[in-house]
């Protein structure tokens, strides 16, 4: 079963231009979950069966605000923490886009398409930890 939010806009300072940290830019995201369907979510109507889009959301929220400046990885970032702390997702994808990006050209956004099983999590994280050991 896919759980989808879709079109969530927000503030937020990522980039690699100064302006981009001070002014910021907004933000859309979309969030698909591949989450494998449950008897107690589509016949018991319960939450406990199913994620909770409300947490998803939050989630993606709380990451956003951190500045970094790549798309990229906070895009990352988002989707490595979904699966960490939502167990029920086997896949996980986010499309985010820069609205109104820095460039020469009239352009309407910037995006980045990423997506995350929950074995690639897993690797993600140990390379993350390299980095972090080798001070980089």
């Amino acid at each position: 079963m896919l759980i989808k939010l879709e079109k969530i806009k927000l503030h937020a300072y990522h980039g690699c231009l100064e302006q981009e940290h001070t002014v910021g830019n907004d933000y859309e995201i979309d969030i698909t979950l591949d989450v494998p369907p449950t008897d107690t979510a589509l016949l018991s109507d319960e939450l406990s069966g199913t994620v909770n889009y409300a947490d998803v959301a939050q989630i993606v929220k709380e990451e956003m605000e951190k500045p970094v400046r790549l798309i990229e990885h906070v895009a990352t970032l988002i989707l490595c923490r979904l699966l960490r702390e939502l167990p029920r997702i086997e896949n996980a994808e986010i499309a985010l886009r820069k609205l109104a990006p820095p460039v020469a050209v009239p352009c309407q956004s910037a995006a980045v398409v990423l997506k995350m099983s929950r074995e690639d999590l897993w690797m993600v994280l140990r390379k993350i930890q390299q980095l972090q050991e080798h001070g980089l």
